[in-house]
């Protein structure tokens, strides 16, 4: 609904409804990606970055108390059918935007993020993978480090890439980077 909305109301927001991006971290890592992995009409987005996501949620009842604990509070029914059903990981597609995965390579969520990786690489659906090496989770925990600050640069470079905007409709557009 909120896609949609947005969408319906692109003029007010000064912003092309073609070309909608998704941006999420960590939890809203995983609901961007899900959003992503479903088919939807008029809520389809052209660009997908997400920093850190829980990409599959099964992982995390065979860990410890405290992580089941946090599944419980999430889903009512925490059945192995209903965590793959919102976790990325099973529901990706070929078809799905294109999207970009940001991810610390010291942030417990790595090794998540690299199956994801190779999973989206499998059904062939488009996607960059950038690595901030020795990075924790949690962009806060980036700032004040010159040799992690380079994923701006690549994250803008990507946005305007995949959503086709050059540098002088960037610059005159205020809904665009």
């Amino acid at each position: 609904a909120a896609i949609r909305y947005v969408r319906a109301h692109a003029d007010r927001f000064h912003i092309d409804p073609n070309r909608i991006a998704l941006l999420g971290e960590s939890a809203s890592g995983q609901l961007v990606a899900q959003v992503a992995s479903e088919l939807c009409t008029g809520c389809d987005v052209q660009a997908v970055v997400s920093f850190y996501g829980v990409y599959d949620f099964t992982k995390w009842a065979d860990r410890s108390e405290s992580e089941r604990a946090a599944l419980r509070r999430l889903f009512s029914d925490w059945r192995r059918e209903t965590l793959q059903r919102y976790s990325p990981q099973f529901s990706s597609r070929p078809g799905q935007p294109p999207m970009l995965l940001i991810q610390g390579t010291k942030d417990e969520l790595f090794g998540g993020t690299m199956d994801y990786a190779r999973k989206l690489k499998e059904i062939g659906a488009p996607f960059k993978l950038i690595l901030l090496e020795g990075a924790p989770h949690g962009m806060e925990n980036w700032e004040g480090h010159a040799e992690w600050a380079f994923y701006k640069q690549k994250l803008v470079e990507w946005l305007r890439a995949t959503l086709r905007v050059h540098q002088s409709a960037a610059s005159t557009s205020p809904g665009l980077c």
